[in-house]
């Protein structure tokens, strides 16, 4: 038809990962602790696999982050120091900002071993990231099969709950 906009796999990939986002800011909504102190997002793009930053993802994020059953207290961008174009573009969001949320927003340029570092003088545990990191080709890459096996007993705990709801 005329009126109906041509598909964009960008678009779709943006939408699944606010969708992903909203369900883990759920999920965490369960745990008393995370209720009483809010959450902390932490979007990493260091390393050759990730260094694509999508800034219009960034922006939906932090608006789809106003609208979780959970309060954002912080959120912290990780990225290669050759990204440091991306700082300006930080600095004149922070400024469109409103005073309370601008403070929320932390950058980090560097390698990802200097990022992480960075992330622990805010008193992040670096060793709770599902990530790794290869010092000999600088790559990050993610543990899949840890949240793989997080999402299967939360599927099965689910559908637990509903069938007992039937």
């Amino acid at each position: 038809s005329p009126n109906s906009q041509p598909f964009s796999l960008s678009l779709y990939i943006s939408c699944l990962q606010l969708k992903r986002q909203f369900y883990l800011a759920q999920l965490m909504s369960e745990d008393v602790e995370t209720q009483q102190k809010g959450m902390i997002v932490i979007y990493i793009s260091n390393g050759k696999k990730r260094a694509k930053f999508d800034t219009s993802y960034a922006w939906k994020a932090a608006v789809c982050s106003r609208s979780t059953p959970v309060r954002v207290e912080a959120f912290h961008f990780s990225m290669d120091s050759g990204k440091s174009g991306y700082r300006p573009l930080f600095d004149l969001i922070k400024v469109a900002m409103n005073p309370f949320s601008r403070v929320r927003i932390k950058t980090h340029f560097g390698s990802y071993p200097e990022c992480v570092y960075s992330l622990q003088t805010y008193g992040i545990p670096a060793q709770d990231f599902p990530l790794s990191y290869n010092a000999t080709t600088s790559e990050v890459s993610i543990h899949n099969a840890e949240y793989t096996d997080f999402l299967q007993k939360r599927r099965e705990r689910e559908r637990r709950a509903r069938a007992s709801w039937m």
